[in-house]
């Protein structure tokens, strides 16, 4: 994913995590706070507590594969800021079924234009 698309900035992260809209998915948490109409840009978070996996080899490879999903979802996403929040189960599903519970969930939120 293109580190325009990142959001690296604390007052980012916190402007979402207080006004963004909560929204559970099977494996996942996304909270989503639009952006302005001019603002063509979609970026993204992703938190992966260590309650969720202690080695960071495997909070990396679900960061990895959460970044490969929305990467080709980008371009379909309503313009905006997204923060990713795995939970336990995320840990152990395979990346197809990761996948899809995702994009099931943006499609009943009305958040993709597929």
């Amino acid at each position: 994913m293109p580190r325009k698309h990142l959001i690296k900035k604390k007052k980012d992260f916190d402007l979402v995590l207080k006004n963004g809209i909560k929204i559970a998915g099977r494996f996942f948490t996304l909270l989503f706070k639009a952006n302005s109409p001019e603002s063509s840009n979609c970026s993204f978070g992703f938190i992966v507590k260590k309650s969720i996996a202690k080695k960071a080899v495997t909070r990396n490879k679900i960061k990895r594969r959460l970044k490969e999903i929305f990467k080709s979802l980008i371009p379909h996403l309503k313009n905006g800021n997204y923060i990713i929040i795995p939970n336990q189960e995320a840990v152990n599903t395979t990346f197809q079924q990761l996948k899809s519970d995702i994009l099931n969930t943006l499609k009943k939120e009305k958040i993709i234009n597929l």
